[in-house]
């Protein structure tokens, strides 16, 4: 029968393992890129339907 404190303590060492490798950090230039690439796809996606819907022909974005 294997030894319950070595298989407690592997799962533990696994499991922080798997977290540290989940939970990277972004820089503050890749963050950006990503908060850039969402609003390019609301953009893309629901700003066309909330014209359509208003009958609004050109919103002007600032």
């Amino acid at each position: 029968m294997r030894d319950p404190r070595k298989i407690f303590l592997f799962t533990a060492l696994l499991t922080l393992i798997i977290t540290n490798l989940s939970a990277q950090i972004l820089t503050e230039r890749d963050r950006a890129k990503v908060v850039d690439d969402l609003l390019e796809e609301r953009f893309e996606t629901v700003l066309p339907g909330l014209m359509d819907q208003s009958g609004i022909d050109m919103w002007i974005l600032i």
